[in-house]
């Protein structure tokens, strides 16, 4: 899980959210990071600088969106994980292209995708003020 952490680009940030994984994630992302203080509820009085929010259907893109980016400090990093679509069992309207039109709509864009394991990967989100791409000039 140290290897998630660094393609999670974790920056030891003492305390991060990790929402809607499998136990075993946050599990081992403990015991592999004892100091870690690991929320799997968000704290509404607490800016996070680290987030990765697991989901399988739009409508929970949808929800959980507005809540983490009021609560991701300015520049953090915002993950959204997802099934694979190779696995073939995932039954999700989402993709690396579809499904995340809510934290687009609010200025977000994807700006990176990693594999997380066999069934899920994930995409971070950043703010469109903070990406130096021409595109957004």
């Amino acid at each position: 899980m140290k290897d998630l952490l660094r393609k999670l680009r974790y920056k030891d940030q003492q305390r991060i959210l990790v929402l809607n994984a499998d136990k075993g994630v946050v599990e081992r992302l403990k015991k592999d990071n004892p100091e870690l203080v690991i929320d799997t509820a968000i704290d509404p009085r607490f800016p996070y600088g680290l987030m990765l929010i697991f989901v399988k259907f739009m409508d929970e893109v949808d929800e959980m969106a507005p809540k983490a980016i009021h609560n991701l400090v300015a520049d953090g990093h915002l993950w959204f994980a997802y099934p694979r679509r190779g696995n073939g069992k995932n039954g999700s309207d989402l993709d690396r292209d579809h499904g995340w039109g809510m934290l687009l709509d609010r200025g977000f864009d994807r700006v990176e995708r990693i594999v997380i394991n066999d069934d899920w990967a994930a995409l971070r989100f950043r703010n469109i003020r903070f990406i130096k791409s021409a595109r957004y000039r």
